[in-house]
């Protein structure tokens, strides 16, 4: 028996559905384009600028406490391109990968703070934290607050960097994943090395596990299909590497899971498994768990496609002339492109990936169609909508222009709360749930309607079904009203929900 309690059920997946009875489909949405909220112009910043985070610090007021009510803070690495290297001195191509950092007040505007930790050019003005003075190699920097109650003080902003030492000729290349340990999260000290169980050059992510009272941690890996991360790593970069380009061969670029009690020790790596039998190169993972939602995993992780000779379609596609500069330097910086899925799980080790793409590169244009688009920020950000009065919304990030030679620019994206996934009807359709039980006095839920559609929703408890009124409009939390008090007198005992769809889409429910 199902015991949902008062926790928010998104219909993500049919976990709450009677199948057999269902007629309403589950429908993947797709976020909107809004403002760019930063320009990569700074010279440190570089046109490689990439695995953007932000994540929402209430404790935090801003590097000069210009933001009382808490901080949306920003990292990314800069780096100038070898993908694209012809406007660069030497000098520029060898000083190395940066990470920056960005605040802001509203998740919309962005500052680049005077931080005065690093020098650049000659000078300390400028929002580094991180370059190869303190970290010789790192190509990424991601940052939590950790919750942990046993957490020291001193480690509360906590993350992890990937160290990819220089190939070294007649050796095997060894990637390997460390702590970085802050009190402040701008300031940041090595902690202990992770793994070298992996690849690791992507955004690798780690969290505080309240839930499960454990630290998880989801990182690149590459993996042949019918071995596991461990034999996959035993083979080595070099030789798993060169088989991705082998058409016999079933390599790709894939996600390993670890977990740690102390963020110290951690156990080997397990490959993420998936419902689908899809084999594409996963490049990021984006995994988190959804906040509305706690026992819910999203993914919105970064799919690579390579595709394997320049064609016509290449010289009729945007931005030819510096594509077939990548194209010439390296041929897959010229033939790759990249986009966006979404995933969903419910235990954070299996996975519905969804077949459509939730963020496709968008219309043609002179920065777009790159190895380099729909490289998200892995966390929804709740931020105000620009419709006085209406409900807040998801915003998360992303860049374009990746090692073009221009400064990228990021921009905002913007959903639904519970937006990435809906029950769908178009025509009279039908949900039904599995029997459950809540604990609550009023249902609430996530609905959109057109002005003709509508939603009924009917309780069936011991024998007795009670049928609310009709429900439209738009709202992330409107009240569901039943005759007779009917929610709270079914309250811990097993009901069955069924809901009757027309023109409209519903995104979660809640009792309360």
């Amino acid at each position: 028996m199902l015991n949902i309690g008062n926790r928010r059920e998104c219909f993500f997946d049919d976990f709450l559905l009677n199948k057999e009875e269902t007629t309403a489909q589950i429908r993947l949405h797709h976020p909107e384009k809004r403002e760019c909220v930063v320009l990569h112009d700074a010279p440190w910043e570089g046109a490689a600028c990439c695995f953007h985070h932000v994540f929402f610090d209430p404790r935090w007021k801003g590097v000069n406490g210009q933001y009382p009510n808490g901080t949306y803070r920003m990292y990314h690495y800069g780096s100038h391109s070898r993908e694209f290297p012809c406007h660069l001195s030497e000098e520029e191509m060898e000083d190395g990968f940066r990470i920056c950092y960005l605040e802001s007040g509203d998740g919309i505007h962005f500052e680049k703070p005077d931080l005065g930790i690093c020098t650049y050019g000659g000078s300390t003005h400028n929002n580094l934290i991180l370059d190869k003075t303190i970290h010789p190699e790192s190509c990424q920097l991601y940052v939590f607050y950790d919750e942990n109650p046993d957490c020291p003080e001193n480690e509360r902003y906590k993350g992890i960097t990937a160290w990819d030492p220089p190939k070294v000729p007649g050796k095997r290349n060894v990637f390997r994943l460390f702590t970085m340990l802050s009190a402040d999260g701008i300031h940041f000290r090595f902690g202990e090395m992770i793994t070298n169980q992996g690849y690791f050059d992507s955004l690798n992510i780690v969290m505080w596990d309240k839930e499960e009272k454990l630290y998880r941690l989801y990182a690149r890996g590459m993996r042949i299909k019918g071995m596991s991360a461990e034999e996959c790593t035993a083979l080595g970069w070099d030789t798993i590497g060169g088989k991705i380009a082998d058409p016999s061969v079933k390599a790709f670029r894939d996600v390993f899971y670890f977990e740690s009690k102390d963020y110290k020790t951690w156990s080997d790596p397990v490959c993420l498994s998936y419902e689908d039998e899809d084999e594409y190169h996963m490049y990021t993972n984006g995994i988190s768990r959804y906040f509305r939602a706690p026992h819910t995993f999203i993914g919105i992780h970064t799919r690579y496609c390579e595709r394997k000779e320049w064609t016509e379609n290449y010289d009729e596609l945007c931005g030819r002339e510096k594509r077939h500069t990548r194209y010439k330097v390296i041929p897959r910086f010229g033939l790759s492109v990249t986009d966006c899925g979404f995933m969903t799980s419910r235990d954070g080790l299996h996975f519905h990936r969804f077949k459509p793409a939730f963020m496709r590169p968008g219309p043609e244009n002179p920065n777009g169609w790159l190895y380099g688009d729909c490289f998200p920020t892995p966390i929804p950000m709740v931020t105000k909508s620009h419709i006085p009065g209406a409900d807040d919304e998801l915003s998360f990030y992303a860049p374009d222009g990746h090692c073009l030679g221009d400064p990228p620019r990021l921009y905002r994206y913007v959903l639904r709360m519970d937006g990435f996934a809906s029950l769908h009807a178009e025509e009279e359709e039908t949900a039904v749930t599995k029997p459950f039980i809540y604990e609550g006095e009023s249902l609430y839920a996530n609905v959109s309607t057109s002005a003709f559609g509508h939603l009924y929703f009917t309780l069936t408890c011991e024998g007795e079904s009670i049928t609310s009124c009709e429900i439209f409009g738009d709202s992330i939390d409107k009240k569901i009203h039943f005759p007779d008090d009917a929610v709270k007198r079914f309250s811990g005992k097993e009901v069955v929900l069924q809901i009757k769809l027309y023109d409209c889409d519903i995104y979660s429910i809640i009792f309360k």
